[in-house]
């Protein structure tokens, strides 16, 4: 087994140089798998596993491989993609996202242990399929965990949303969502109640810690 950190140390000093000194510049999708393709033969031929780590960009996106820094050329050669994405800097939880194309898609929900110094399963979305729902309610609940109550206009909660999820979701959006999936909410403990009047629509969120 080979681990590569960065990618983009391997590349060739031409491409590197562009892609550090113009981020933005446009690198073709043929590129990209082209110089992933020269890995994927070298491991088959060699029957080892080659591990890259690579970065994401900043923006977030609803498809997690559009996440990767540069084109769909890169994980369109290799064989198996992890990506572990966290909602926000200064918290402990992040996602980790399986995607390839000898393995079921898997999302685990990971916790970081100070103390111990190690990623804590919360979930699993095989051993949990019911809880498999977007990821942008997967913030809605780990906020109203930690703030447990909201009451107050819908364009202020959306505000602390994005603030604590580091998203940028549009207000109807993210409405559309929580009624959606109203029900899933109300399993994992948030229950929310809204009403519109003339100075707006206004919401109510509760968090309620389930114990059996």
């Amino acid at each position: 087994m080979i681990f590569i950190n960065n990618l983009n140390s391997i590349f060739k000093p031409d491409r590197r140089n562009i892609r550090v000194r113009f981020p933005h510049k446009e690198i073709s999708y043929g590129n990209d798998y082209a110089e992933m393709v020269k890995l994927k033969e070298f491991a088959d031929k060699n029957k080892i596993s080659v591990i890259l780590v690579h970065h994401l960009r900043k923006q977030n996106d609803s498809d997690m491989l559009n996440m990767m820094s540069g084109t769909n050329g890169l994980s369109g050669a290799a064989d198996t993609i992890l990506i572990l994405s966290k909602s926000k800097r200064n918290i402990n939880n992040a996602t980790l996202y399986y995607i390839g194309r000898d393995i079921e898609e898997r999302k685990l929900e990971l916790q970081f242990d100070k103390k111990e110094c190690i990623w804590k399963l919360i979930f699993d979305s095989i051993e949990e399929p019911e809880k498999t729902f977007p990821a942008e309610l997967q913030d809605v609940i780990a906020m109203m965990k930690e703030k447990k109550s909201f009451n107050g206009f819908f364009s202020e909660y959306v505000l602390e949303y994005n603030t604590y999820s580091g998203k940028t979701l549009q207000a109807n959006i993210l409405s559309r969502l929580m009624n959606k999936y109203r029900n899933e909410l109300e399993q994992s403990g948030v229950y929310f109640k809204s009403e519109i009047n003339r100075d707006g629509r206004k919401i109510c969120v509760d968090y309620v810690d389930c114990v059996d």
